[in-house]
């Protein structure tokens, strides 16, 4: 099973921005948006571009080089979790990601990634937590409707998982991976 990851995206000018820095319609509503969150530096976009284009190791280099200029740099944090998930170092992301959220707890992403990281930990009682305060945060997170499900099912609690599969399911009805969880259930 593919792993999903609320990884940086582009604006619609194309620059290259971090999860975090932008806003679905439900977080504007909730005013986690830009106007909230210090612009982001210009080592941090650097360090986001070379995440996106698969130079994990030299994006992390510039990720920790942020902390000791800004220890409360949650985005850096969250980015190094990324890197450590996506090399698969599951308990090293849970633990940077959760620095994260400490800093900064209203950030749907860091929730997702941090459920993410106890997924592939194998924990998923605390993964299916962390999914469901990214939905708290952002009732129209589809991803994590359906990690959520994922997991839930994992856990047994089939009309649980049934549940979050179909929210996600409401909100992107293109979404295959959603309809394959659906259809396990």
């Amino acid at each position: 099973m593919k792993k999903t990851a609320h990884i940086p995206q582009s604006t619609q000018s194309g620059e290259k921005v971090p999860a975090g820095y932008t806003s679905t319609p439900q977080t504007s509503k909730k005013g986690f948006n830009a106007k909230n969150v210090a612009p982001p530096s210009e080592r941090l976009l650097r360090a986001v571009s070379l995440h996106q284009s698969g130079k994990l190791d030299e994006a992390s280099v510039i990720y920790r080089s942020l902390i000791p200029i800004k220890p409360d740099n949650s985005h850096a944090l969250h980015y190094l979790g990324l890197i450590a998930l996506q090399k698969n170092s599951f308990q090293d992301a849970v633990s940077l990601i959760r620095r994260a959220i400490k800093l900064e707890n209203q950030v749907p992403a860091f929730h997702f990634n941090l459920g993410n990281a106890y997924r592939g930990a194998g924990r998923f009682d605390s993964a299916a937590s962390a999914f469901q305060e990214a939905v708290r945060l952002d009732p129209l997170f589809h991803p994590a409707y359906t990690n959520m499900g994922y997991v839930l099912h994992k856990l047994g609690r089939l009309s649980e998982a049934e549940s979050n599969f179909r929210n996600a399911v409401a909100l992107n009805a293109d979404i295959t991976r959603t309809h394959s969880g659906l259809g396990r259930v």
